[in-house]
């Protein structure tokens, strides 16, 4: 590392510092950035003086999460350290995190680039709220990206009038859960927008037809306001993701009518709170979700999806976990109506489309598979997850989900899954220990018997222990893995005649 140039240094130094695109609130990483930081700057006086040079680093390092568990005395050296440069402020700020981010940011407001907060203050008065987010009101020349949480719907929080002073002309991001002011200029350089649920729908469209650069939309659409009697046509043409909250179908089904995206644009669509009335309004809500998906689809062939029953509700999506999805990313989530599936157009085109065959992994979630339902609509969905499954080489699922399949005669189950290679069922642990099999082996038998045996079984990281697994010995050649708690991998080839690698110590 002592022969790299200072300027390659820099640039390790400064991405190995990143905050990654989830922060603050989901950083996947083993210390803050802050820590890191200080530790390199402590290895040599050459890392020390690149360090201490860099208002670059130390400005992207404002973690109040990290900097509340500090002492003044480092906290105000990092605040020195920042010198003239811009400013990334993040985490969850209470009332002892604005004792000092108070005045440092009143101060130094005009130098943030992007401010990204969690507000979980409780108990604290209007006036003095209004006293802690005043700097709002002032022109932001660096901004470039804001997003402001609330930890409690009874704070009212920053201003909602006059924000940055109509003043600021690099805002791309903006996500604020109070309402806010949408005449203001800098709206139309916005590359991305969250709604509260505060706006109506028509206020909403409105906005967006002054925003012909948007590419990112998320809202939470309002129950109480109703839909406008008169429709407003919004063309957002570089529109690339637009993903809408609880609402109605009613709702849901007018706004998506309304807008004109990209065919480009990926449609994330949350559970309802009221759910179709009839068949002819389940048909408008699909006919209107359709427009968005095929072509997305057609463009983007999924390799991998997550097929869920949710209560009432078939849920395919995107299976990236939502600990690991980052704001704005793209991950499509489409909600299917279980009691109008026999009649489905969008199911049966999804089914018939020419890119499923590309759908390699899928996982399978369905708690409430067999108890809520009737056995007709049990059956479509069996019928359609044996659709989604025609090419899956790997299953994620559990062993609730197994247990509820395998209720189904051989002769329909047997169908399913003709290409599956692996199975991956989260950590099989039962308590208090059980007579019953568990679901994972009789699925394994079923597979056997049928002459489509599972080569891998994958338990993914055992974070509890799951007792005595020698019972999966019999399975001769089938291939265990699992990840112990402290992350090495392990594997163990059933019929090597060592069982005890699969007996685990029960915790009590």
């Amino acid at each position: 590392m002592s022969a790299l140039h200072e300027d390659l240094l820099f640039k390790i130094f400064l991405e190995d510092t990143y905050a990654g695109p989830h922060f603050p609130f989901f950083q996947n990483r083993r210390q803050s950035p802050l820590t890191t930081a200080r530790h390199c700057s402590q290895v040599c006086r050459q890392w020390r003086s690149i360090f201490l040079s860099s208002s670059l680093i130390w400005g992207r390092l404002i973690d109040l999460n990290g900097l509340k568990e500090t002492t003044d005395t480092w906290r105000n050296e990092i605040f020195a350290r920042t010198g003239d440069g811009v400013l990334w402020v993040y985490g969850s700020v209470d009332n002892d995190v604005w004792g000092f981010l108070s005045p440092f940011i009143q101060q130094n407001w005009r130098r943030v680039q992007i401010l990204v907060i969690r507000d979980i203050n409780t108990g604290t008065s209007l006036d003095l709220q209004q006293k802690r987010w005043v700097f709002m009101k002032e022109p932001a020349p660096q901004l470039r990206r804001i997003e402001i949480q609330r930890g409690t719907a009874s704070i009212d929080g920053p201003p909602t009038m006059s924000l940055f002073g109509d003043d600021a002309p690099l805002l791309k991001d903006f996500s604020m859960k109070h309402k806010f002011p949408t005449n203001a200029s800098w709206m139309s350089n916005l590359s991305s927008i969250s709604f509260p649920p505060s706006f109506k729908i028509d206020e909403v469209l409105t906005t967006l037809r002054r925003m012909p650069r948007l590419e990112y939309l998320s809202l939470v659409l309002p129950t109480v306001f109703g839909i406008p009697q008169a429709r407003q046509e919004v063309v957002l043409p570089n529109l690339r993701m637009l993903k809408s909250g609880h609402a109605t179908v009613r709702e849901t089904c007018f706004l998506l009518e309304c807008i004109t995206p990209s065919p480009d644009c990926c449609l994330a669509v949350q559970n309802f709170w009221n759910p179709a009335q009839d068949h002819g309004e389940n048909k408008q809500y699909e006919n209107a979700v359709k427009s968005y998906i095929m072509p997305y689809f057609c463009l983007h062939p999924p390799s991998a999806l997550r097929f869920s029953v949710e209560l009432d509700f078939l849920v395919l999506e995107d299976p990236i976990p939502l600990i690991l999805r980052y704001p704005w990313m793209r991950c499509f989530r489409t909600v299917l109506d279980i009691s109008f599936l026999h009649s489905s157009s969008l199911m049966e085109e999804l089914i018939n489309a020419p890119w499923l065959p590309s759908i390699n992994k899928l996982e399978f979630y369905a708690m409430n598979f067999s108890k809520y339902h009737s056995a007709q609509n049990n059956a479509i969905v069996v019928s359609a997850l044996d659709a989604f499954s025609s090419s899956t080489t790997i299953l994620h699922t559990n062993d609730d989900t197994l247990r509820r399949l395998l209720q189904w005669v051989v002769s329909y189950t047997s169908t399913l899954f003709p290409d599956l290679i692996t199975l991956s069922v989260n950590c099989p642990w039962r308590y208090p220990p059980t007579e019953e099999e568990p679901p994972h082996h009789e699925f394994l038998k079923l597979r056997k018997a049928i002459g489509r045996p599972v080569s891998v079984l994958d338990f993914g990281v055992l974070s509890d222990d799951p007792g005595d697994l020698g019972y999966l010995e019999e399975h001769v050649g089938l291939l265990v893995k699992w990840e112990t708690r402290d992350g090495h991998r392990r594997e163990y080839f059933c019929g090597e005649g060592h069982p005890e690698r699969l007996r685990f110590s029960r915790p009590y």
